[in-house]
């Protein structure tokens, strides 16, 4: 008895699975994981806490890393692709060409967006630092309009105050409990005799000043704590940081479909896309990196708050 030869028949699926396999399949995977990341980051850490709490020469280094790392897997996998669909080579080119541009176009936009937002809130705690240097030193100098012994009490108070507000430009000032807590006891200590002196005597107009000038050194401490602690959102930096590795991965992967890449030129680009981004996550940190704000208007004003009675 003969038996017939079945035909043999393609496997099932055989078409994905040698996609999956070529270099777009795998591009494919590349980009879910990188969502998959952000998505994660997002979730966790949307507000930025614990990237806050990295040095940004680590957060460079890190960048460098992950960005080399994205060059490297797009051109591997650009030539794969080449090599296993050589057919579809030209057109697959064209179309990552397109993409290519408008993954830039929308990495040019967030880098712009988020360099804009970090100079603002930069400015706006230089601004914060000078208003409150400018309080205290005009109430320091309304001191000498009060009656003694409120008038040494109240200068004494405010050289305290100043020393304690220099103590907290440092990275990690909210999280010192003590500290804040010495800066509303003292306020609390500026704040009672002065305001008592002024409901005993309401004629005069310099315990009335003075009020006035107490009340402008604690509503300029709460406007600078404020613009210290608002930072870039999280989820902002986030997607800068995949946004970029998204970017260059797709940079290698073109150069992995077209004839060959320049090393130095993907280099340089990795290293300035990292430094762009550091630079941004270090003007957002005002008391450490290369970009800082300088401390010296309350620093002046402490070396002219001599141990004797102010002078104008």
């Amino acid at each position: 008895m003969t038996t017939t030869p079945k035909s043999a028949t393609p496997p099932r699926f055989s078409g994905a699975r040698r996609w999956i396999g070529s270099g777009e399949g795998l591009g494919l995977l590349g980009v879910l994981l990188v969502g998959g990341c952000l998505l994660l980051a997002l979730v966790f850490d949307a507000n930025g806490d614990y990237l806050y709490e990295v040095n940004e020469y680590v957060v460079w280094f890190l960048m460098v890393v992950i960005l080399g790392a994205a060059t490297e897997a797009g051109f591997w996998l650009g030539r794969r692709a080449k090599a296993q669909m050589a057919d579809a080579t030209p057109a697959a080119d064209d179309h990552t060409r397109e993409v290519q541009a408008a993954v830039f176009a929308v990495l040019g936009l967030l880098l712009a967006f988020t360099y804009s937002m970090s100079i603002s809130r930069f400015d706006a705690r230089r601004q914060a630092l000078t208003a409150e240097t400018t309080a205290i030193e005009t109430a320091y100098l309304r001191t000498q309009l009060l009656p003694e012994p409120l008038q040494t009490t109240e200068a004494a108070l405010l050289r305290q105050y100043v020393d304690l507000r220099l103590a907290s430009a440092r990275p990690d000032w909210y999280f010192d409990t003590r500290q804040r807590q010495q800066t509303q006891n003292l306020q609390q200590q500026m704040w009672t005799p002065a305001a008592a002196a002024a409901k005993q005597d309401t004629q005069s107009n310099t315990l009335q000043l003075f009020v006035e000038s107490l009340n402008d050194v604690i509503t300029a401490q709460h406007q600078r704590d404020a613009a210290r602690l608002n930072h870039l959102p999280g989820s902002a930096l986030y997607l800068l940081f995949a946004v970029s590795a998204l970017s260059v991965g797709i940079l290698g992967y073109r150069s992995g479909l077209g004839s060959g890449r320049s090393a130095l030129g993907a280099v340089l680009l990795v290293l300035l896309v990292a430094t762009i981004l550091m630079i941004i996550f270090d003007i957002d940190h005002p008391y450490q990196g290369l970009v800082t704000i300088s401390q010296q208007s309350l620093i002046d004003l402490r070396r002219l708050m001599s141990d004797g009675t102010p002078s104008p």
